[in-house]
């Protein structure tokens, strides 16, 4: 589908098996592709808090103040009554920017809890998820999209990095090269409206690449028949 260049694992991987196919299945399942609003994190994350009503008697308006949310601080229970931002004790609102992109779907095996088991109790305690990783544009895109410089993608590609991985997406316009970045896997929501499915999947061969990935990143080291270590090997010499 993609014309990888000769010193990518995909292009190794490829001949045999594959890269992306198509999933003839048409539903979700681990390695599909899909598009999603997820979190950019931050270092250090922002809360925001309603400081005043807009209006001084209506209470579905507020003016809120950002500021950052330190693990150190100790955290109050807003006072002002603010509809649709209650919180309860030990909560509180974080603030964090959100794009959609394109993603990999890590593990859509969650299993419905039977209703009579949550009766009475918030949907959202067991309501499933999908875990997913997502994607980043390469490119520079007119100050909208910072990309990465050119050495760093040269050395991502080359798999010098347990956290970041380079490949190109079959479904993407927006940036020919992207980045998936493992250390930032999150939930989705696993309704219908929180994803768009698209045409592409992952081979198994890729996921078991991917796989030794996050081996290497999680346990901090590959395995020892990792595809990996023969391409680093190779790429020594590239």
């Amino acid at each position: 589908m993609a014309n990888f260049p000769d010193d990518s694992i995909q292009f190794i991987v490829e001949d045999d098996d594959g890269w992306w196919n198509k999933n003839t299945e048409n539903k979700v399942v681990r390695g599909s592709l899909i598009w999603a609003f997820v979190y950019q994190i931050d270092q250090l994350p922002y809360t925001f808090v309603p400081i005043s009503r807009a209006k001084a008697r209506e209470h579905d308006t507020a003016i809120v103040e950002v500021t950052e949310l330190k693990i150190g601080e100790h955290l109050q229970r807003d006072q002002l009554p603010v509809a649709g931002m209650a919180t309860y004790s030990g909560e509180c609102w974080v603030a964090n920017k959100a794009k959609l992109r394109p993603c990999i779907v890590w593990s859509p095996n969650c299993t419905n809890v039977p209703r009579d088991l949550i009766k009475g109790k918030p949907k959202g305690s067991t309501a499933p998820t999908y875990l997913v990783v997502p994607f980043y544009g390469v490119d520079t895109s007119n100050g909208r999209r910072a990309g990465y410089s050119e050495e760093f993608v040269k050395r991502v590609r080359h798999c010098e990095y347990p956290q970041f991985h380079w490949d190109i997406v079959p479904d993407s316009k927006s940036s020919k090269e992207s980045i998936l970045r493992l250390d930032h896997m999150q939930p989705i929501g696993a309704h219908g409206k929180s994803y768009r499915l698209t045409e592409y999947v992952l081979s198994e061969a890729a996921l078991e690449i991917l796989d030794d990935q996050y081996t290497w990143l999680s346990r901090g080291g590959l395995p020892a028949e990792s595809l990996i270590l023969d391409y680093q090997e190779l790429m020594q010499a590239f």
